[in-house]
């Protein structure tokens, strides 16, 4: 269940059938007492009130209980994204470039659909294997280099090894390793092939390419560890790794939501950030029309360019050229932009743009997972205020019940009617009755109900 679904689902709407069912429970005990005092009572009128009341405290015994148990799912689910392992298995599963994850001594924990294909094996064939099984016997020893590498310093490492797959005999692969900090719990290693991400061995001006994009992606594995759950923290290191990948690239930024209202937003450095400025200020630009159409927009050189005649006078003196505005979005919906920035015109070629996508949907993956997290903390927070409060209204009760006139639900009552007078939620007069009583030595003095009020004993 995703965390909206939970949260639609479970979290505050049973919070607040809980609270809508408490007040509804005093509203009829307020009634009853109306009645009590009435020459109107009639025997048939009692017995309906009463047996609402009968049902509405049935009902809140559920909802209660409905949040006491989502609560206890809420803390699974934090102790599960809590794990490196169970959310870096399912980072890696959304990537669109084959990798793989181990732990320190090489065991395979997960491995994505892309390096099934590598392999020529199936998921269940690879997991649970000691990655030197994977690799021909003439390369064990750089593989256990590369192990000691990542795991005394937590370090990038690049190896070129000959893996053993299926169907296609030997094939050499160079791949990129990249550890968490050794010592810290659950430490693993990300395993990313350059194959695919835009390497070619023939590109003599960029014969790294491949590599640089296979770091920044095994680098993207790491980023919801290193930077917890703060998504603008996230932006601004996914954003230096991107412009890592792309050797063409002077510049860029990550917006999440509208750009012109954004949610979220990271530069990693000036030029980026004036740029982005410059679109806004005129209107128009490749980053708006990428998120407005859904659509990779590539434009070579801005003084050249027809569709954004505004934005090029404010723009190009800025010292930006070319401009690559790849949409962030999910099948239905644009959730913001990647805008990559360049000096030069006529830069971004054909792999630049392939990257580009490739970088988009990992930038995704860590977002979602990021925010997953933190919605998921803020719900399970929510869901104990919920319930902390339930036992402070409890504590209240008794207080008041404990004075000799009140049972359970006149006491709730007297605790609504107080809140009604002050304009103060129910659970915050309950505090200030708790709190009153702990001051107080005599039990008998009147409690303040937050308007200088004092509640009925």
């Amino acid at each position: 269940m995703s965390t909206e679904e939970m949260r639609a689902t479970h979290g505050p709407s049973a919070e607040q059938t809980a609270e809508e069912l408490a007040s509804a429970l005093a509203e009829q005990r307020l009634r009853v007492e109306a009645l009590s005092g009435s020459d109107l009572i009639d025997d048939a009128g009692v017995g309906t009130i009463l047996g609402e009341i009968d049902i509405a405290h049935e009902e809140l015994r559920v909802a209660e209980e409905a949040l006491r148990a989502q609560q206890r799912r809420l803390d699974d689910l934090l102790a599960e994204r809590s794990d490196p392992r169970a959310w870096r298995r399912g980072l890696i599963g959304t990537l669109p470039v084959a990798a793989l994850v181990t732990d320190l001594s090489g065991q395979v924990l997960e491995v994505n659909a892309a390096a099934w294909a590598l392999f020529g094996c199936r998921r269940d064939e690879i997991l649970g294997r000691p990655l030197r099984d994977l690799v021909a016997d003439s390369h064990h020893a750089q593989l256990e280099r590369a192990l000691d590498s990542v795991t005394s310093d937590s370090a990038m490492s690049a190896v070129r090894l000959v893996l053993r797959t299926r169907g296609q005999g030997e094939r050499p692969v160079e791949l990129v390793a990249g550890s968490d900090t050794p010592d810290a719990p659950g430490a693993l290693i990300t395993w990313v092939a350059t194959d695919g991400v835009g390497g070619d061995p023939a590109d003599t001006d960029h014969p790294a390419a491949g590599l640089r994009a296979a770091e920044a992606f095994a680098e993207m594995c790491r980023l919801p560890l290193q930077a917890g759950a703060d998504t603008r923290e996230v932006l601004a290191r996914a954003a230096l790794l991107v412009e890592k990948a792309l050797p063409h690239s002077d510049g860029v930024s990550i917006t999440l939501g509208p750009p012109a209202e954004p949610e979220a937003q990271a530069t990693d450095n000036a030029l980026a950030q004036a740029v982005d400025g410059a679109q806004l200020q005129a209107g128009e630009g490749p980053c708006l029309s990428a998120y407005t159409t859904g659509q990779l927009m590539v434009c070579q050189d801005l003084r050249e360019d027809p569709r954004w005649q505004r934005l090029a006078p404010l723009a190009v003196p800025v010292g930006v050229a070319a401009v690559l505005g790849c949409p962030i979005r999910t099948d239905k919906h644009s959730l913001g932009v990647l805008n990559i920035y360049s000096r030069e015109p006529d830069v971004f070629d054909d792999r630049d743009r392939y990257v580009a996508d490739l970088l988009v949907q990992a930038v995704l993956a860590v977002v979602q997972e990021t925010r997953d997290r933190q919605e998921l903390t803020d719900l399970s927070r929510q869901l104990r205020s919920a319930l902390e409060s339930r036992a402070v209204i409890d504590q209240a009760k008794g207080i008041l019940m404990s004075r000799g006139r009140h049972g359970p639900d006149a006491a709730f009552a007297q605790l609504v009617a107080a809140s009604r007078r002050s304009n103060v939620k129910v659970r915050d007069i309950a505090q200030l009755v708790v709190d009153d009583a702990s001051r107080r030595q005599d039990p008998q003095a009147p409690v303040a109900d937050g308007s200088g009020a004092a509640i009925d004993r």
